[in-house]
């Protein structure tokens, strides 16, 4: 019955590195009685990304990103704090990288990052009526610059492989979507 759900068995805790990424190895039973040993799932922290509008173009953070162990573009966003909700979470990231505020805020998706393997989400924003607020105030382990891109430019650098965070060009996609409709009302 495809609408049936797994049945665990037994559920091992492999790694626990909370909050950051915990690992579990499950025995499950599928509901036609197949068996799979050793299913791995995880958990990992939730993230904000926000696609900023700006007089001066689209901002993207430049920065060292150690899985891939190179230097990535990627929206301004973060982690999302313990409790944080996702919008208060886009509100400080945009500030705390970029030292921007927005007066209109649209919250564009909630997307799974793998589920296969677990159910944390990256909270996609777009942010529009953006002016300066601040100096950045970048965290300790934070070493970034930012870049000003045009539409076309973003997606140009997407199509050429510059820009390869799904996340990042979810956003970007979903952002031009919705402010053609806005457009075209």
């Amino acid at each position: 019955m495809a609408n049936s759900e797994w049945k665990i068995l037994k559920s091992t805790l492999l790694i626990d590195r909370s909050p950051w990424i915990a690992m579990k190895e499950q025995d499950v039973v599928l509901p036609n009685g197949t068996h799979i040993e050793g299913y791995i799932t995880w958990e990992e922290r939730q993230y904000a990304l926000v696609v900023a509008v700006t007089e001066k173009g689209i901002p993207l953070v430049r920065q060292y990103k150690h899985g891939l162990q190179l230097f990535s573009l990627d929206f301004p966003g973060g982690y999302l704090n313990t409790d944080e909700e996702p919008f208060v979470c886009a509100k400080r990231e945009l500030l705390e990288e970029t030292g921007f505020a927005a007066d209109h805020w649209t919250h564009l998706s909630s997307l799974v990052l793998d589920n296969n393997r677990g159910h944390a989400k990256a909270h996609l924003f777009l942010a529009e009526g953006v002016h300066s607020a601040c100096l950045p105030h970048l965290d300790d382990t934070e070493d970034l610059t930012i870049e000003f891109y045009t539409w076309h430019q973003l997606t140009n650098m997407v199509n050429q492989g510059h820009v390869t965070s799904l996340p990042t060009v979810a956003a970007l996609y979903m952002a031009l979507h919705h402010l053609n409709i806005d457009k075209e009302n």
